[in-house]
C-alpha cells in the first residue's frame, strides 16, 4: 500500500460519511495514512488477516475507539486504497 497516494486521494474524497466524524478524526490523528499503510504492509507481510489489522489499530488507539468504527474505518480505507490505486496485490505464487 502506498501511503502517500492514499493521503493525497483522501484530501479529495472523504470516507467519514458512515463513521462518526469524531472517531474518524481520532483515528486519522493517531494513525495517519503513512502509518496505516505501514501497519497494513506489516500485517500483509506476516500473512495476517483483516482482524489482525483491526486489533493492531485498536491497540494503538488504547482501546478507546468503538471496535465497529475500527472495522468500518479499516474496510473503507482498504476499499479507498484499492479504488485509488494505492494498493497493489502481489501474487507470489505464479500458478494462481
Amino acid at each position: 500500500m502506498n501511503g502517500k497516494t492514499l493521503a493525497i486521494q483522501l484530501l479529495f474524497s472523504q470516507i467519514d460519511y458512515v463513521i462518526h466524524k469524531n472517531e474518524v478524526a481520532t483515528l486519522l490523528d493517531k494513525i495517519n495514512t503513512e502509518k496505516f499503510a505501514k501497519i497494513f504492509n506489516e500485517v500483509a507481510e506476516n500473512r495476517g488477516i483483516i482482524q489482525d489489522l483491526c486489533d493492531r489499530i485498536l491497540c494503538i488507539n488504547n482501546y478507546t475507539c468503538c471496535l465497529e468504527s475500527i472495522y468500518e474505518y479499516v474496510g473503507r480505507m482498504i476499499e479507498f486504497a484499492v479504488a485509488k490505486g494505492a494498493i497493489k496485490y502481489k501474487n507470489e505464487n505464479p500458478i494462481l
